[in-house]
């Protein structure tokens, strides 16, 4: 059936506090998507980057498959940008960099040997040598500083993603990276020092953290991205 249109009898106006942060974006920026795929090489090729229905596992691989990427970032040197580029990505299938990735024609991929591993990576994949491969994405360039499709002004329609998925994974990377925070779920970071835990029953402990999202908002009547951020308990 269609899609309703929203409730308009009901519409009220309310004055509040919350924790929405523009962002400012500068004139003419670009990002370039590229698709990710990671293969551990064996006996059975295990692709890294597929889905998994079992949280562990998808988190573990998770975790890899970015160590494995800033692995081939050094080995190419930046990806053939002699490290000039700069990327974003969600340990997945999704990578964003500023600038074009500079690979011999035909050449998009690197094969990772279990020498060049850190020691995670070499533990949990059993030594085992894998490849990464990138290809452009169907929706290769993305236009920053265009708001207008992450808006869904039909109702019948969904508005596009890729600028809030981006803006989301950007205001994580540096978190994440850092490795003082762990990416748990969607746009969920808590701490990773054991330090900040706070204790409780029986070997539980309580993990501080923050839930965050980017919305676009209106800012001086003209539509703006924004980060959305709200404090966050869990148990572990």
């Amino acid at each position: 059936p269609p899609k309703l249109a929203p409730a308009k009898e009901f519409k009220t106006t309310t004055e509040g506090v919350s924790s929405v942060y523009p962002i400012r974006i500068r004139p003419n920026s670009k990002a370039y998507r590229y698709d990710v795929d990671i293969i551990r090489h064996g006996q059975r090729d295990v692709p890294l980057t597929k889905g998994s229905v079992d949280d562990g596992e998808r988190s573990l691989n998770r975790r890899l498959c970015c160590d494995l990427l800033i692995t081939m970032y050094s080995k190419t040197r930046g990806f053939g940008t002699q490290g000039n580029l700069d990327y974003v990505y969600d340990g997945r299938k999704n990578l964003y960099t500023n600038m074009l990735i500079n690979f011999p024609p035909g050449k998009k991929s690197a094969v990772i040997k279990p020498g060049e591993m850190n020691d995670f990576c070499k533990k949990y994949l059993f030594n085992s040598e894998v490849e990464i491969f990138l290809q452009e994405s169907e929706s290769f360039e993305l236009d920053l500083t265009d708001f207008m499709p992450s808006l869904a002004i039909d109702v019948d329609k969904q508005a596009n993603r890729d600028l809030r998925t981006f803006l989301e994974l950007l205001t994580s990377q540096h978190a994440v990276n850092s490795q003082e925070y762990a990416s748990v779920g969607v746009g969920k970071l808590f701490e990773n020092n054991p330090e900040k835990f706070i204790p409780s029953a029986n070997g539980i402990v309580i993990r501080t953290g923050i839930a965050k999202g980017v919305r676009i908002i209106e800012n001086n009547r003209n539509p703006c991205p924004a980060l959305v951020v709200d404090g966050k308990f869990e148990i572990y």
